[in-house]
């Protein structure tokens, strides 16, 4: 992997994490920070980058439906 998609990965998953305990205020400003089909249309992009796809979905899945 290169470190481009290593730095997006753990971006990523770091922001899976700040939102892990319901954090009103941080899912606030990430909502407003990265719309749905923003993300979506990341996910599309990943292609084959399973690290990426995983932190991707983690983060959509608690951003968006829990």
């Amino acid at each position: 992997m290169s470190p481009q998609l290593t730095y997006i990965c753990n971006f990523f998953q770091l922001m899976a994490s700040l939102i892990d305990c319901r954090n009103i205020v941080n899912i606030g400003k990430l909502v407003k920070r990265y719309p749905f089909d923003a993300l979506v249309s990341h996910l599309e992009a990943a292609g084959t980058c399973w690290p990426l796809k995983r932190n991707l979905r983690a983060f959509i899945n608690r951003l968006y439906y829990f």
